[in-house]
């Protein structure tokens, strides 16, 4: 189910996994537009940046991929493969490998989760000559796209390509970057005040088994516990919540 606790705490464990520098890298992106069909996209935008594919590991790249794959499966109840965008007009071929490499590594571990891949390259003749690496567990196509052409356009619409390929979908990586980090932060918060909550509970329960006279005080300290537990730990939670809303109340405005 999505948003449940136990989709949240893979999603943890997956971001324990990826390294923050790569997070920040821009290397791959999930900008939150989908293809034709409802697919989520993935975005490996240009490497000639300051940092490339080449400059990391493909086990670490399939972490980061593996990231926005919890994140999707946390807030989705139906979940679905992956529209993988490789802008790969100035790529060359070792870092066309590690990508594959990372996206192979992906599939490996969590089937179905890779379907279109799609190389996007400046001409026809380029996505006709051009050897493009095969992902073994896609399970649509692996395809050389010309930028802007009926193919791309056909597998996602215009109004959702990056706009660095032709397309008007406006994404701002360090914002959600931002704002991931708070919405994170919130959830943490969340977590570990169940947790206590949870803690206090099972004692008050454990206590209830038996109740008599003499547990009454007990009780009333158990009771008073959990709710000194709540009572400290759901402020935090809700201001940083707010101050979230905020934000995103004045970009929407600025925007």
């Amino acid at each position: 189910m999505a948003a449940s606790r136990e989709s949240y705490k893979v999603m943890r464990t997956a971001r324990d996994s990826v390294k923050t520098e790569l997070l920040c890298s821009n290397i791959a992106l999930l900008p939150g537009s989908t293809s034709r069909q409802g697919n989520p996209v993935i975005h490996f935008p240009d490497q000639q940046g300051s940092s490339s594919a080449l400059d990391w590991e493909a086990t670490d790249i399939s972490a980061l991929l593996n990231y926005y794959v919890a994140i999707d499966r946390w807030r989705n109840d139906d979940p679905k493969s992956f529209c993988i965008v490789v802008d790969a007009r100035d790529m060359v071929g070792t870092v066309r490998n590690t990508i594959a490499n990372s996206l192979n590594v992906l599939v490996s571990t969590t089937d179905g989760v890779v379907g279109d891949v799609a190389w996007v390259v400046d001409d026809v003749a380029t996505a006709e000559s051009a050897v493009f690496p095969v992902v073994a567990g896609s399970t649509g196509k692996s395809l050389a796209l010309a930028m802007r052409s009926k193919e791309l356009d056909g597998l996602i619409p215009r109004h959702q390509q990056p706009l660095d390929l032709g397309g008007g979908f406006l994404f701002d990586p360090s914002k959600w970057l931002h704002y991931r980090m708070h919405v994170e932060k919130i959830l943490h918060q969340c977590d570990d005040c169940l947790n206590k909550a949870e803690v206090q509970l099972l004692a008050l329960q454990s206590l209830a088994i038996d109740v008599n006279i003499h547990d009454v005080d007990s009780n009333r300290r158990r009771a008073a516990l959990l709710v000194s537990t709540l009572t400290l730990r759901l402020p935090p939670v809700l201001n940083t919540a707010a101050r979230l809303l905020s934000e995103l109340l004045t970009d929407g405005r600025d925007a």
